[in-house]
Formats: structure tokens, C-alpha cells, sequence
């Protein structure tokens, strides 16, 4: 731990306060049991899972330009960890702006938060002690926070929110596929989107194949990878698969996060498209897709989120979590939208004015125009 670290972690032990106490560093161990226990007791997202923040300061911290930071809060009595929150403070603009740590594959962000002591960390006796916490930055940003996991952030005390012109899709695919098609597609484009299986069909044998195997899975997301560079490219957008680092990230997440799936359009032996995503309570989270674009007049990647949909109907899973991003494709797959927001926290005189200045210059939306650009699915 650095020494100014150590400094203002002191100083946070050190205010009163008979009920918990706020720490703040550069390190903490996101695979320990009383992180796991606590990451089940709150209502945090699949992205603050132990795994999923384990891999993220491991390997795609270090080569992003930014300093970690991780404040923690325990009860003083019996030292229980009741809260964490992950960032990362990057310099810009002559500011230090401690940001949540997604650094661009998280689709949602939240305060990993104890309920039984979600009232206590919002009084101004442990706001106070967290912001002091954070005195090392001007000020604190965090993006794509659902509506749910606003109030975790009632830990910062007096913020100010924001929100993003984009939101979150979740598919509930209740029923039999007959009854989700109904629903969803309609006669006129249900009958469509056979009609492509159909033409495809014509041509070689056409399936979608489910994969649990790692090194399976692996092969899919570099198939997403392929798929996208030239489109991506095209288009004026970074994709983040495109380093090595972020590359090595999924994959490992794959190897380490059970249960991970992936899933592949064939047609004879041809990908031509494939899909990444991981379940936590339930759900499916779809997080990488891409398809081959010599097939872009049968909608390939329709149909392959269809057989995605069928395949979560058959395992009886709660939903399918089409994250964010407000693509056409995703209201044609009856999915429903739900708001995100953005909060900021000015920390010390100039980052209350500039906090009060983005506000003012609609940070969330410029926010998202940049999201838009960088996402990396």
C-alpha cells in the first residue's frame, strides 16, 4: 500500500463512528470467503461477482492507466465486511477522477451492499467517513448504474444523478416458444424469420449448438472477435476484443465462471455466428455476439438469439439479460427496457463545481456517446 494510501486509511479509522469502519486500497481479495458471502447477501450484478472482479483488477487493471481503489466497510464490533466499492481514479483534464471499476465489460455497476446494514451506511456519520476515504480524487463517476442499485450509492452521500439516453434490455421468456414467438414476433415477422432459416436450411445443414466446454467457448468469443473487426472498423467503433488483454479476459472468465455458455451457428462446418455470455441467479446474460456479414440478408444473428431464447426455455432459466445498448433487435425480441443512471460526487471545492458543471453540460448523455463507441459488444 502506497503511503498516502496508508494516510487517509488512518484517517478513516480514526473518526468516530461506534458502528462500522471505512477503509480505502489499492488491493483487496475479491475471491475470500467473506467477499463471497457478501457478494450473496447483496443485490449486486452478475459484473460485481467475486470472479468477475477478481480477473478485472488483475488483468485488465495494470495496463489501463489507472490507479485502484477499493474502499471497504466492516462493523466495528466483529469486523463483518458489509460493503465494498470497486473503483479506479485515472487522471484527465489536471482531475482525478475515480471512476467504477468496469474499464469498459461491465454492463451495470452497483455498491456490493449488505441489506441488513443499508440504512446505517447512508447516514451522514458513514458518508462522511467514506468521502474522506475518497480524498484522493476530485471527484467520483460511475456510469450504467441500474435503477435497483441507486440506492447503494447512498453511501456518497448528497450525489447528483443523471439519466443515460441508454438503457438496460431484459427478456423474459416465459411459456413455451410458440407462446414467446406470439407474443414477441407476430404472425408476419415469425413467418420471416423462418423463411431465412428455411433459405439457409437450402444450403447445407444449418444448427445452433450450445457450448459448455472452455476451450470451445474460447473459439466462439475469438469467432465473435472476427466477426466484428471489419464491421466494427467500418462503423468508426472500437472493439475492445480487439486487445489482447480484454481478449485474455473473457477467456479467462470462461475457464473460471461457472456456469459460462456459448453458442454457435453452423452452417455445415462454417461459424457464421457465435454468442458468449455467463448465468448468475438464473439468468443469462448475453455479453459478446457477432455473425458473419456475407450472411446479413438472413439474419443470422436473429436467429441465432431465437435458438439462445429456445435453449433458455428448455433449461427453465428466469430470463435473458440482453444488457445495455438500445439496438432495434432487441425490441423485436419483446425484451423490456429499464432506465440507467449516472451519479456524480464532487470531493473537495473544485470537484463540487465540476460536478455541478457536468451536470449542467449533460454528462450522462456525452457519457453515452462515448459508451456507444467503446462498448465492446
Amino acid at each position: 500500500m502506497s503511503g498516502f494510501l496508508s494516510s487517509y486509511s488512518q484517517i478513516g479509522r480514526g473518526r468516530a463512528n461506534e458502528d462500522v469502519v471505512v477503509d480505502a486500497s489499492p488491493e483487496f481479495d475479491f475471491l475470500s470467503a467473506e467477499y463471497r458471502e457478501l457478494f450473496d447477501r447483496a443485490a449486486a450484478t452478475a459484473f460485481q461477482s467475486p470472479i468477475w472482479l477478481e480477473c478485472l483488477f488483475r488483468r485488465l487493471v495494470p495496463g489501463a492507466a489507472v490507479r485502484p481503489l477499493i474502499v471497504t466497510v466492516r462493523e466495528r464490533c466483529s469486523r463483518r465486511l458489509v460493503a465494498v466499492l470497486p473503483l479506479v481514479v485515472r487522471h484527465r483534464f489536471g482531475l482525478r477522477i475515480a471512476e467504477f471499476a468496469d474499464l469498459g465489460v461491465s454492463d451495470y455497476c452497483a455498491v456490493i451492499v449488505d441489506p441488513e446494514f443499508a440504512g446505517l451506511l447512508s447516514t451522514p456519520a458513514v458518508t462522511a467517513e467514506v468521502r474522506v476515504a475518497l480524498r484522493s480524487s476530485d471527484l467520483v463517476v460511475v456510469n450504467k448504474v441500474p435503477q435497483a442499485a441507486l440506492a447503494t450509492f447512498g453511501l456518497l452521500g448528497d450525489i447528483r444523478v443523471s439519466a443515460m439516453p441508454l438503457h438496460a434490455h431484459f427478456l423474459d421468456p416465459r411459456g413455451s416458444l410458440a407462446a414467446w414467438r406470439a407474443r414477441t414476433h407476430g404472425h408476419c415477422r415469425g413467418s420471416t424469420l423462418d423463411g431465412k432459416r428455411r433459405k439457409l436450411a437450402a444450403q447445407g445443414r444449418l444448427e445452433t449448438r450450445m457450448l459448455s466446454d472452455s476451450d470451445q467457448i474460447a473459439a466462439a468469443i475469438d469467432a465473435v472477435g472476427a466477426f466484428r473487426r471489419d464491421r466494427f472498423r467500418a462503423r468508426g467503433i472500437v472493439d475492445l476484443l480487439s486487445d489482447p488483454s480484454y481478449a485474455a479476459f473473457y477467456r479467462e472468465i470462461v475457464g473460471t465462471t461457472p456456469p459460462a455458455r456459448g453458442y454457435v451457428m453452423r452452417l455445415d462446418d462454417r461459424t457464421i455466428a457465435a454468442g458468449f455470455g455467463i448465468v448468475v441467479g438464473g439468468v443469462f446474460h448475453l455479453l459478446l455476439s457477432g455473425f458473419d456479414t456475407s450472411f446479413r440478408s438472413e439474419s443470422v444473428g436473429l436467429l441465432m438469439i431465437e435458438d439462445i431464447v429456445l435453449d433458455c426455455l428448455r433449461r427453465g432459466e428466469r430470463g435473458i439479460d440482453l444488457t445495455i445498448g438500445d439496438q432495434a433487435y432487441k425490441t423485436q425480441f419483446g425484451s423490456v427496457a429499464s432506465d440507467l443512471w449516472t451519479v456524480c460526487l464532487g470531493i473537495g471545492p473544485i470537484g463540487r463545481i465540476v460536478a455541478l458543471a457536468l451536470a449542467r453540460w449533460g454528462w450522462a448523455r456525452r457519457t453515452a456517446r462515448f459508451l456507444a463507441r467503446y462498448r465492446p459488444q
